[in-house]
């Protein structure tokens, strides 16, 4: 099984692609010629849909539906495809229920979850209404779609029947399924809904996962983890994923969006369902920064990271204090590690060459393991800086001091009165929309970086919010919708660094200025 990155039109044949697909994936699984697929027949349920396959849709269905001609098996057991928004995902979706529904000697389970349980009984049911009305409706039962409350499902006439997910963690149990598929997984906050799945996959060897979502926003949290990681590995294993197959029809960050080269080698349903008239009148409008972001992430399937209307930050001032300077001189390190211990951020703050104050995130990686090692790193190539760190108390953070004890490092963990503090003064700096009276002075800018890397900081603060019981308010770790780690480590590397100024010898001080 080979698969790898795509690459140019004129390259397509020497990659593996077949001459039929017009627009490659950025990424995509190859096509395994030895291997028997279920593709064809997906082509014909979707022309019994009166809805027959792009060029992109029997490409994947060619893909996912490969068997190993030895076994019988499904080459792969989890499919995951990213791609823009009104390109065909939702044909795809039905063509794929339907086809494994119908494909088979003996009745088969299929679950299928969209944004919420809820989204999922209304999706499923339109889906079966869209099938009645088209020749392979007679395939369903008299009665589908049932929409009885306690029961809703889409049953065919050969017993196979489609329940809708819960996203409760019973949600699921008792059943053994042959499909599982999942929509819009950019509503998603984790992935409760595969774990759902997958445990009643295990005992039928030729079940499937299906996930597809346009890429979403910064609370987006498990689709931008998912997609990023994915993207990830494919790079560093020449495409081999295994089991996995992936698809993802996107813009490159270093590719003009608004350039017609880019639509016609990226846009998948480009000429066939979508005129090229429609994308420039829709690359017209994209006039201010929240429309080109929207225009980037309908068209483009880029992820639209900009604060959303119930973000804490006010995007304009957020936007406003943003800078391209450097930090010169002394500076203060900090660090933070999500409570599950699944990420850590580094950060560091100090005063730039405008004589402004600057906060930066270093560094955002998996797990806490990197963080003393990259810190001791930082301080020796910078052997003015005191080897001290910060952290705020009340979670994993501290619990690294050992080890940064060893490494020759001080750790200071702030107490939640300073944490508030720290918090406090770098949301009215950087994030605050309020509008100060004549006789109250605006609180001290905070500048952050503009220069690659701060992606995980715009995530964050999207999805940021302050905890609610009494005492003093800092960033709520529990109810923020997005990892926050980034925004911790840097809201408090300006007290921080106010610390280190406060203890700095004079003598040091004045060779900032040497």
């Amino acid at each position: 099984m080979t698969t790898r990155q795509s690459r140019s039109r004129s390259k397509l044949q020497a990659s593996g692609f077949p001459s039929y697909l017009d627009i490659p994936p950025r990424f995509g699984t190859l096509r395994n010629f030895n291997n028997p697929t279920y593709g064809t027949r997906m082509g014909i349920t979707a022309r019994l849909l009166k809805q027959p396959f792009m060029p992109w849709q029997q490409y994947v269905a060619d893909v996912i539906g490969e068997v190993d001609p030895k076994t019988g098996i499904r080459i792969y057991r989890e499919a995951y495809l990213t791609c823009m928004r009104q390109v065909g995902k939702t044909t795809f979706v039905i063509v794929l229920k339907a086809t494994t529904a119908l494909d088979t000697p003996k009745p088969l389970t299929i679950q299928f979850a969209a944004q919420e349980g809820k989204s999922a009984v209304i999706k499923m049911i339109e889906h079966a209404e869209l099938v009645k009305s088209t020749p392979l409706g007679r395939m369903l039962d008299p009665g589908a779609p049932s929409k009885n409350n306690n029961n809703p499902h889409v049953k065919w006439i050969n017993g196979s029947v489609e329940k809708p997910l819960n996203s409760n963690e019973e949600s699921g149990h008792g059943d053994t399924i042959a499909l599982g598929a999942i929509t819009e997984a950019m509503a998603h906050k984790d992935d409760r809904y595969i774990q759902a799945m997958q445990p009643a996959m295990k005992t039928n060897p030729n079940a499937q996962l299906f996930v597809e979502s346009t890429q979403g926003n910064a609370r987006s949290i498990y689709w931008n983890e998912q997609t990023a990681e994915l993207r990830e590995r494919f790079a560093a294993n020449d495409g081999d994923l295994g089991r996995v197959a992936f698809f993802d029809w996107s813009f490159a960050d270093d590719e003009d969006p608004f350039a017609e080269s880019t639509w016609r080698r990226r846009i998948p349903s480009l000429g066939h369902t979508l005129r090229i008239e429609e994308v420039q009148h829709e690359a017209s409008q994209a006039t201010t920064p929240k429309k080109i972001r929207a225009f980037k992430r309908g068209t483009g399937n880029i992820a639209d990271l900009g604060l959303g209307e119930g973000a804490l930050f006010n995007e304009e001032y957020w936007q406003d204090t943003e800078t391209d300077d450097i930090i010169v001189g002394l500076r203060a390190l900090t660090f933070d590690v999500t409570n599950d211990r699944s990420w850590a951020s580094l950060a560091w703050a100090g005063v730039n060459r405008a004589g402004d104050m600057q906060s930066e995130l270093i560094k955002h990686e998996r797990a806490p393991h990197w963080v003393v090692a990259e810190a001791g790193a930082i301080f020796d190539r910078n052997p003015k800086m005191r080897r001290r760190v910060y952290c705020v108390a009340g979670g994993q953070a501290p619990t690294l001091e050992d080890a940064f004890t060893r490494a020759g490092i001080e750790l200071v963990v702030l107490s939640r009165a300073d944490y508030a503090g720290a918090a406090g003064e770098y949301f009215d700096g950087c994030g605050n929309a309020e509008e100060f009276t004549a006789d109250e002075d605006p609180a001290p800018r905070v500048f952050h970086t503009g220069r690659k890397g701060q992606g995980p900081l715009h995530i964050a603060i999207a999805g940021a919010t302050w905890t609610k019981e009494k005492g003093p308010r800092i960033w709520d770790s529990i109810r923020s919708t997005t990892v926050i780690s980034p925004l911790v480590a840097c809201s408090i590397a300006p007290w921080a660094y106010q610390v280190e100024l406060e203890a700095q010898p004079v003598d040091d001080l004045l060779q900032t200025f040497a």
